[in-house]
């Protein structure tokens, strides 16, 4: 802006016409170029490990092509750390699971079979007691299993579960650290079907299926959308007993928070997540996993093959 001082009636009268215009003129400007982003900036968290990445860019770059200030901070870490973040504020998105919400979180009492309604109902409810709120879910279900080797499998007669109860204590068992004393971990395996393996090891949550390809172990704890299931031709076994409940990734906000927001960062996530059937997190968990691209680059093209990018 200009300001000068004037003297003749003719330039004052158009000084009060400018003041006058640009409570107007200045407003609608700055709401053509940047509305969405009226509540700051978003900040996108996730967890440590490969479909948390590709989720935090999904919902952070839809959000920028929406119109969005969008900061991520991804790989902060586990369930603890994010949810801690969000509670904070230091992040204001992140997507956890349905399952993990359920048992790890708010250690509810799990009733096998119960339906995804009741257990996003019960999750929401105690999440609300928490501060916190969940948006709708996407559509893949990332739930817990545990995938043979195809050769053990074979040579062990394994379908169930159950089936792996009798040969536990001959199995060399590759897992993570906290699943040793999670909730849905290796304890829960006992408790319902009397699982004790043998030989227990733990690696890093992208290191578990090297184990089985290097011939270090027999049976993984593996996750429904890990895309080394099929480049391994491993069996996964089936939960006859539902002990698992679903793990559906479902965006953790504070609560009252996307209320303070524009109306377009609920719809967009939820276009994004939409998209995700079991099959499309697969592949692309398959395409960072497997074939080595990036995190940032794989949401990117999926977004833009959609029409959100």
């Amino acid at each position: 802006m200009h300001h000068t001082l004037c003297r003749t009636s003719k330039l004052r009268a158009l000084l009060v016409a400018l003041v006058a215009t640009s409570a107007v003129l200045v407003p609608l400007a700055s709401t053509a170029s940047a509305a969405p982003a009226a509540g700051g900036t978003i900040t996108i968290g996730s967890k440590d490990f490969t479909e948390q990445f590709i989720m935090g860019e999904l919902y952070a770059q839809a959000l920028q092509h929406a119109g969005f200030t969008v900061k991520k901070k991804l790989n902060l870490g586990s369930t603890t750390i994010t949810d801690a973040a969000v509670r904070k504020g230091d992040i204001d998105i992140y997507p956890e699971y349905t399952g993990t919400m359920f048992l790890y979180v708010c250690k509810l009492p799990y009733t096998t079979g119960i339906s995804f309604a009741k257990e996003f109902a019960a999750d929401k409810a105690c999440y609300q007691k928490r501060g916190l709120d969940l948006l709708p879910s996407a559509k893949f279900n990332d739930g817990n299993a545990i995938a043979c080797n195809a050769a053990f499998a074979a040579k062990n007669k394994l379908k169930t579960l159950s089936d792996l109860a009798k040969v536990a204590k001959q199995t060399r068992y590759a897992t993570i650290a906290e699943q040793l004393t999670a909730p849905n971990g290796v304890p829960w395996l006992k408790k319902h079907y009397g699982i004790a393996f043998g030989d227990t090891k733990t690696y890093d949550v992208g290191l578990r299926y090297k184990a089985l390809k290097d011939g270090a172990g027999d049976c993984v704890y593996a996750f429904g959308t890990d895309p080394q299931i099929a480049a391994q031709k491993l069996v996964v076994l089936q939960d006859n007993k539902a002990i698992w409940p679903f793990d559906h990734a479902t965006p953790v906000v504070r609560k009252g928070w996307i209320a303070t927001q524009d109306p377009k960062v609920a719809t967009t996530i939820a276009a994004v997540n939409a998209l995700l059937t079991d099959a499309v997190m697969t592949d692309l968990n398959k395409q960072v996993d497997i074939d080595k691209g990036d995190p940032a680059d794989v949401a990117l093209a999926f977004l833009k093959g959609h029409g959100l990018a």
